[in-house]
């Protein structure tokens, strides 16, 4: 594993409370605490990407599997976004922004969510900082479109 992989994982595991050695693993179970990661994103400048999920979407296990996983192993994102999994459909509570708890549902629709999978890049308030992915689209554009989401997030955040 390289240094940075290593760095992050450790990062990671104090800011979210994780043990696990599957890091992947567990960031794409419910344990969102957007409070949390707010403080982090404020204090490091990045943008937190939220990918709503659904358990029985395959879209959504292709946009897991072969964008945001290599994307966290790679190593090439540490420095750029912050990502967090809100799976719309196991009834779940999460820690919002504000430190209260409240229902997945409620969170999702919040943002207007009406399909998975969706990303939304976010500031350290919740409020969105570039277009949204919805749906899958081309597999093959489908890594540019979320390159350009991200870079034009961080220039929100740090200009």
């Amino acid at each position: 594993m390289s240094n940075n992989i290593i760095k992050f994982f450790i990062v990671s595991c104090v800011f979210c409370g994780m043990t696990s050695a599957s890091f992947a693993e567990e960031l794409f179970s419910q344990q969102v605490n957007f409070q949390s990661t707010s403080k982090h994103a404020e204090d490091k400048k990045l943008p937190i990407l939220v990918f709503f999920s659904a358990s029985d979407c395959d879209d959504c296990d292709t946009v897991q599997e072969e964008f945001l996983q290599p994307m966290l192993k790679s190593g090439d994102y540490l420095d750029k976004i912050i990502v967090r999994v809100v799976i719309t459909d196991n009834g779940d509570e999460i820690r919002d922004f504000n430190g209260e708890l409240v229902s997945v549902e409620a969170f999702s629709d919040r943002y207007d969510l009406e399909l998975t999978p969706t990303i939304i890049l976010l500031d350290s308030q919740g409020k969105e900082l570039s277009a949204r992915l919805v749906g899958m689209g081309a597999v093959s554009f489908y890594g540019g479109y979320l390159d350009e989401a991200i870079d034009a997030s961080l220039q929100l955040l740090r200009k």
